[in-house]
């Protein structure tokens, strides 16, 4: 399997942004493609056994999948994606108001994400 190419730049993990705010969603891609999509995922943390203390175990832990709200579909690939962010999360349409989340860059099968989440507040 081919790894990605287009990888995230910024947000990439540990950022506090704010609603309301104006944020700059950065990315590196080959230059070959011409447009990305920008999307935004709920991050939740998974059940890690080995960081439990001795005995617990991770029964019934599920991690529910990503909920994504479409940031842009469609965007030059020129590095760099000004947002807006709306000014409360139930713009989002997402059941939670969780806080984590990452943001996913893609171009066809290609695509990257936020190595860690980051905050929105």
């Amino acid at each position: 399997s081919t790894s990605s190419r287009i990888k995230v730049i910024s947000p990439n993990g540990g950022e506090k942004w704010l609603y309301g705010s104006s944020q700059t969603i950065r990315w590196s891609a080959p230059s070959a493609i011409s447009e990305v999509s920008i999307s935004l995922l709920t991050w939740y943390p998974t059940c890690d056994p080995a960081a439990l203390p001795l005995g617990q175990v991770c029964a019934g832990f599920a991690t529910p999948p990503p909920e994504t709200y479409t940031i842009t579909s469609s965007t030059a690939n020129d590095g760099s994606f000004e947002w807006v962010l709306p000014a409360n999360y139930s713009a989002f349409g997402f059941d939670s108001s969780m806080g984590n989340y990452v943001v996913k860059i893609q171009a066809g099968q290609d695509a990257d994400a936020s190595d860690s989440p980051f905050t929105l507040n």
